[in-house]
């Protein structure tokens, strides 16, 4: 009996052990993806302006983006939405920030690949994120505690420049934070709270005068207020 129960107990440490190492080999060292923005300024639609063009117009604006979505990825975005209701008349409202500020000055970014497509005059480089000690914990934790997976898609104009890419991303954030409130909850809550994480790679592309964009995202819930009164 004794032995049975040695082998038990090593049959288990193996397993939790096998386990432990696999959670640990999932999460990354690094976060790689891809941006890109236009060589030319898009011109305004109240007045004419002096267009910049060219590679490092390019540079500054994809420098504007990255922070926004590296705290997307390192830390989260936190929210607070209220769903528009005619019977009460209530106006959607959204909230959308950053758990924790990234500067472009960070040295753990780094560039590569630089290439200026001809075609469609974009320049694009990859940008890899090399994660701290605590970053890749935070990135297990939401792994181990099983947050739901949403996903939305979010539009807005190319007129906006770089705001409009991070206005894209931001309404896809409240698209799935909607869609996914409106499958468990009945009747319209007053304010839902919560943050949310971006995982797998971010991509944007322009589609008839406007950025779009389709994330994935971890869900952590906050708070549900009702109405108290009809």
């Amino acid at each position: 009996m004794e032995n049975l129960e040695k082998r038990l107990f090593i049959i288990f440490f193996s397993c939790f052990f096998s386990l432990s190492i696999f959670a640990q080999s999932s999460i990354q060292n690094t976060f790689r993806f891809k941006m890109w923005y236009a060589m030319d300024s898009v011109p305004s639609l109240s007045k004419k302006e002096k267009l910049l063009s060219g590679p490092d117009f390019s540079i500054a604006a994809i420098q504007d983006v990255l922070p926004f979505i590296l705290e997307g990825k390192l830390y989260g975005w936190n929210f607070i939405y209220t769903p528009s209701d005619k019977t009460r008349i209530i106006a959607e409202y959204f909230e959308f920030t950053p758990v924790q500020k990234v500067s472009i000055e960070d040295p753990l970014i780094s560039y590569d690949s630089p290439m200026i497509s001809d075609s469609s005059s974009k320049f694009s480089c990859w940008v890899t994120y090399t994660y701290t000690d605590h970053q890749k914990q935070l990135q297990r934790y939401r792994q181990s505690v099983n947050l739901p997976k949403i996903k939305g898609v979010g539009v807005a104009s190319i007129q906006k420049e770089t705001a409009g890419i991070k206005e894209a991303f931001s309404n896809a954030a409240k698209n799935a934070i909607r869609s996914y409130y409106s499958t468990i909850i009945k009747n319209k809550p007053r304010e839902i709270t919560g943050t949310v994480y971006l995982t797998g790679e971010p991509r944007y592309y322009i589609n008839s005068g406007k950025y779009v964009t389709a994330l994935d995202l971890f869900l952590e819930k906050g708070t549900i207020t009702e109405y108290r009164f009809f």
